[in-house]
């Protein structure tokens, strides 16, 4: 990934070459169970990784919009309420979108240490129940 480690206000763009997390990453993902259970209990901080207009046309109840393309200095604002240690949940359009990927690296890279993946991503959240 291109970032500058030192600071969120550098103007590069959030770019990964990494099609598919390393298999110690595997841990970090969550089940449908367990983010249905998360949201309900406001119990992390959710993130849309997908593009305005995708976010404005539906998202999960509460989630912040942090398109994987998005320029590091705009992504401060996004995460200014959001604590080190704060569990992060990120989705993306599907399974075979990658932008959750980059967004999990871009925040661990940047001291998020509790973040996690929900791999089916939208297409699978848009027909759960009680998360939109």
């Amino acid at each position: 990934m291109v970032v500058n480690r030192n600071s969120l206000e550098s103007n590069e763009t959030l770019v990964s070459h990494r099609s598919e997390p390393s298999a110690a990453d595997a841990q970090h993902y969550i089940t449908l169970d367990q983010f249905r259970e998360y949201v309900e209990n406001n119990a992390a901080v959710v993130i849309d990784a997908r593009g305005p207009a995708q976010f404005e046309s539906g998202h999960v109840r509460g989630a912040l919009n942090l398109p994987a393309g998005q320029v590091e200095a705009d992504m401060a604002p996004v995460l200014t309420n959001v604590a080190l240690g704060q569990l992060i949940i990120i989705y993306c359009s599907s399974s075979s979108c990658g932008s959750s990927d980059m967004v999990y690296e871009y925040l661990t890279d940047h001291g998020y240490t509790d973040v996690r993946v929900f791999r089916p991503g939208w297409q699978t959240l848009a027909s759960a129940k009680n998360l939109q």
